[in-house]
């Protein structure tokens, strides 16, 4: 069995699926902790229950851990060149209008958590930082995070991904509001 540590929680791999077990944090009061990975735990698989995008089926709850199927496939990241950079932002911008739609903020839209199975679907994962919100600069906040990783990791295929990203995005007022988040201190750029 493969795994894998995060910051807030450890993936278990078997062949068909996946474990993710929040582990306690030593410097937190303990029922502080228990609270907080229980909390955790119960939003994000109520968020991966109400998405209607491709998303890893939900095959179990407890107290700290949640197991799903595992999707066979790349991270985006390490596939996306810039003759699929149109597709994939396609492809990617309908999935968050969708996840928006059903007021699903991701909190970490970032190509590395989001998987290719077989050759072109895309399959949304690590919904650790997800929450459910109806403001529309919570939507533009997760965009920003997107652009963000595309700068800084897709230099190549940014601006052909993001313009059809946008495209099939197509949500006129958060993506204004984007264009106001990034003007804003903690976001512009430093370069």
């Amino acid at each position: 069995m493969k795994t894998e540590k995060g910051a807030e929680a450890t993936l278990n791999f078997s062949e068909t699926t996946v474990t993710k077990e929040r582990s306690p944090k030593q410097y937190r009061n303990k029922l502080l902790d228990e609270q907080l990975r229980k909390t955790r735990n119960r939003k994000e698989a109520k968020i991966l229950s109400k998405a209607t995008v491709r998303v890893p089926k939900l095959l179990d709850v407890q107290d700290y851990s949640i197991t799903m199927e595992r999707i066979q496939g790349p991270r985006l990241r390490d596939v996306l060149t810039i003759e699929n950079a149109a597709l994939f932002g396609s492809v990617l911008g309908k999935i968050v209008a969708e996840l928006h739609s059903k007021d699903i903020i991701h909190g970490d839209l970032t190509t590395s958590n989001v998987l290719v199975e077989n050759e072109k679907q895309l399959v949304m994962i690590d919904f650790g930082l997800s929450v459910e919100s109806k403001r529309i600069e919570d939507r533009a906040v997760d965009l920003h995070v997107l652009k963000e990783t595309l700068e800084g990791t897709h230099v190549k295929e940014k601006e052909t991904f993001w313009n059809a990203f946008e495209q099939a995005y197509n949500n006129k007022p958060v993506l204004k509001l984007l264009e106001e988040v990034e003007t804003r201190g903690r976001y512009k750029k430093k370069y």
